[in-house]
């Protein structure tokens, strides 16, 4: 139920981000525009990029092994804090009130998820979970 709602809540925003652009266009100045599309683009293919790593089934909650090498070596939540980065680029770009409290709805849920996540993970790995909490920070 949980994925069925937060893809009606991105196709939704992504809809609107489109067609707001296509009516208004972006409405920042260039060196805003450069950095919203820098946020962006950069946020959103780390956590693409993170998610292919960590393995799409294993994402969304398939038990397919602990992950802790290549980004996870940095980070216990790479794509949570990649996809931030490219939500602040997107909240820079259409900065409408819509938008912007979607954008900070969908990066309040990814902080929520991060503590029930790794609930779940302590139950499913146990001590090498707590191991890699030891050798690795939450965020950087």
């Amino acid at each position: 139920m949980f994925m069925i709602l937060f893809r009606i809540v991105v196709y939704g925003l992504i809809i609107f981000s489109i067609l707001y652009v296509w009516r208004i266009g972006l409405p920042v100045s260039a060196p805003a525009k450069v950095l919203a599309i820098l946020l962006f683009a950069c946020g959103f293919a780390i956590a693409f990029g993170a998610t292919i790593a960590l393995g799409w089934a294993n994402a969304f909650g398939s038990k397919e092994g602990l992950r802790t090498d290549g980004i996870f070596r940095y980070s216990r939540n790479p794509i949570y804090i990649a996809t931030w980065f490219g939500l602040a680029g997107w909240a820079l770009l259409i900065p409408v009130p819509f938008a912007i409290a979607t954008l900070v709805t969908w990066a309040l849920i990814y902080l929520v998820a991060i503590f029930i996540e790794e609930r779940w993970l302590a139950q499913e790995y146990g001590e090498q979970f707590r191991e890699y909490c030891q050798a690795v920070r939450r965020f950087f």
